[in-house]
């Protein structure tokens, strides 16, 4: 609600609150149905199935997720990478439990610009994660072989506590190939230092690699989590 002074035209006051929306429990609009069932009907591969997931995979824009990781393990498998930063931003809605269709993977993911995969040294992995934890365009998300450890009750720049890769510190000098979104490449959403990393190879969207994983593995378990944990939430 948003207060208005008609007199010197400023802003007298405002207040909100977030409303809760289950999309499962709306009756669907049924003219918004109608012009639906025509879409798909006109293109019929987007209802293709593709796969299943055991559960429903959900993104989350400031914590850890499912979705999240598994996008990362995807771009990882699928480009040939040793590690894969998979930015929240671009994924834009969860996947549903049971069968998914084509466009469930594009509505997920519909951007189409490379899946990446660029050469990146420790130190400059690190100062990827150190602006992840800024939280300004979310959590980056990491594939399952990365461990980190943060504290967002430090300064900013300083929240890194502890990376790993296969169970080992991970030094400044170390080298990774690492699977990124082509916008993330070129340093969007403030990922400067992506700008100073090796361009080594550009691979299909993610939206189109993820509709080959799926095809390839037909059922998708729901991906390992507790690859990233937040020393202040813990202790909250």
């Amino acid at each position: 609600q948003l207060t208005l002074d008609a007199e010197t035209r400023e802003i007298a006051g405002y207040e909100g609150r977030l409303v809760p929306v289950d999309a499962d429990r709306l009756a669907s609009d049924p003219t918004i149905e109608k012009k639906n069932a025509a879409y798909r009907a006109s293109y019929p591969h987007i209802t293709e199935v593709v796969g299943r997931t055991e559960a429903r995979l959900n993104r989350r824009y400031f914590d850890e997720s499912d979705l999240g990781n598994l996008m990362a393990d995807i771009m990882v498998e699928m480009t040939g990478a040793d590690i894969g930063l998979m930015h929240p931003g671009g994924i834009r809605k969860d996947l549903p439990k049971g069968d998914v269709e084509v466009v469930d993977i594009l509505d997920t993911n519909p951007f189409v610009d490379p899946s990446t995969v660029v050469e990146m040294t420790g130190v400059q992995l690190k100062a990827a994660l150190e602006q992840s934890f800024t939280q300004l365009r979310g959590l980056m998300q990491v594939s399952s072989r990365l461990r980190v450890v943060y504290d967002t009750s430090r300064p900013e720049r300083q929240r890194l506590v502890s990376l790993h890769f296969d169970g080992n510190p991970v030094a400044d000098d170390d080298v990774f190939r690492a699977a990124v979104a082509g916008i993330i490449a070129r340093g969007g959403d403030h990922y400067d230092v992506f700008l100073e990393t090796k361009l080594l190879e550009e691979h299909p969207p993610l939206g189109e690699i993820t509709i080959d994983y799926f095809r390839k593995y037909g059922t998708v378990p729901t991906p390992e989590s507790g690859r990233q944990t937040d020393l202040a939430a813990s202790a909250r």
